[in-house]
C-alpha cells in the first residue's frame, strides 16, 4: 500500500528530498508530508525505518516541531500518531546543555537570554524628536528642549462632555504604563490645578489638532478627529519612550502634515 501519506509539522521550511524509499514535500505554512514512493517495500508491525530530512534554516529548539502528526489515504480516515498526540510534543528530546543550542561547533552568535536580549534593545542614548513616531506622521520638525514626566500624580480631567473619551484615554494609559505612572481620573469641577491632561474640544481645523505639554499639565486640543489624532499622538510618545519625554506644543494639520515644537 504506498497511497498514504503523513501530515506532520515543523516550524521551518524543508528542501522536498527522497530518503530511504519515501519523498518528503513541504506544502504551505508548516505543513509537510512523508509519502512511499511507488515501489518502497512495506513497513511491518513493530518494525522501524530512519527517513532524513533536510531544513532549510537550523533547528534549535524542541517546541520547533509540532504535535498531532496524522496519517491519511484514499481508503481510510485521518488517524492522528499516537505518539505525537499530545499538547506538547514530548516525542522530541528536550536540550540538556547550552551547546546543543548552537546551529554548529563553530557557532559564535551568544544565546538570547533575557538579560542579553534588555541589553540589547534598551535605550543607549537620548530621546530624539526625529525619532518621535507620531501620527499622523509631518514632514517637518522644528526641535526645542524640556521634559516631563507623567505619573499619578497626574489627573485626566473630564466633563460630561468628553467623559467617554477620557475613560478610553486613561484605559489606554493604564495599559502602558504601570499603575504608579497611571494618572487618575477626575471630574473637571474637583480637579486639582497643577498636573493634569486636558481634552479639549475645540474646532481648530479639519482634522487638525494641538498636543501641548509642559512641566504640569498636557492639553489635547481637536473637533471630532483631530481631537482623537491628539490622543493617538500623545499614545504614540509613550510608547516609543515612556512615561518621560520632551515638553513640546505640537501642533499638526494633516492638509500639510507639519509639526512645530515650541
Amino acid at each position: 500500500m504506498s497511497d498514504w501519506s503523513i501530515y506532520f509539522g515543523i516550524r521551518r521550511d524543508i528542501q522536498d528530498t527522497i530518503s530511504n524509499g519515501f519523498h518528503i514535500k513541504q506544502h504551505l505554512g508548516d505543513i509537510k508530508t512523508l509519502s512511499p514512493l511507488a515501489n518502497t517495500k512495506s513497513i511491518k508491525a513493530g518494525e522501524s525505518r530512519v527517513i532524513t530530512l533536510s531544513s532549510n534554516y537550523f533547528i534549535i529548539s524542541d517546541s520547533a516541531v509540532l504535535p498531532n502528526w496524522y496519517v491519511s489515504s484514499n481508503k481510510t480516515k485521518p488517524v492522528i500518531i499516537d505518539s505525537t498526540n499530545f499538547e506538547d510534543p514530548i516525542f522530541v528530546k528536550p536540550f540538556k546543555s547550552n551547546i546543543q543550542l548552537k546551529r554548529s561547533p563553530q557557532d559564535i552568535i551568544p544565546l538570547a537570554t533575557p538579560n542579553r536580549r534588555f541589553e540589547q534593545y534598551k535605550t543607549k542614548s537620548a530621546q530624539e524628536l526625529d525619532n518621535f513616531a507620531i501620527t499622523p506622521t509631518p514632514k517637518s520638525i522644528i526641535k526645542k528642549q524640556g521634559k516631563t514626566t507623567i505619573d499619578n500624580s497626574w489627573s485626566i480631567v473630564y466633563t460630561e462632555k468628553n467623559k467617554s473619551q477620557a475613560i478610553a484615554l486613561h484605559n489606554i494609559l493604564r495599559e502602558q504604563l504601570s499603575l504608579s505612572n497611571t494618572p487618575i481620573l477626575v471630574k473637571e469641577s474637583i480637579s486639582p490645578h497643577s498636573k493634569v491632561i486636558r481634552l479639549i474640544d475645540q474646532d481648530i481645523g479639519n482634522e487638525a489638532y494641538t498636543l501641548n505639554i509642559n512641566n504640569n499639565h498636557i492639553d489635547l486640543t481637536g473637533k471630532d478627529a483631530g481631537l482623537f489624532y491628539a490622543q493617538t499622538s500623545l499614545l504614540s510618545l509613550i510608547t516609543q519612550h515612556g512615561n518621560t519625554f520632551l515638553m513640546v506644543l505640537l501642533m499638526i494639520n494633516p492638509e500639510n502634515h507639519t509639526a512645530v515644537f515650541y
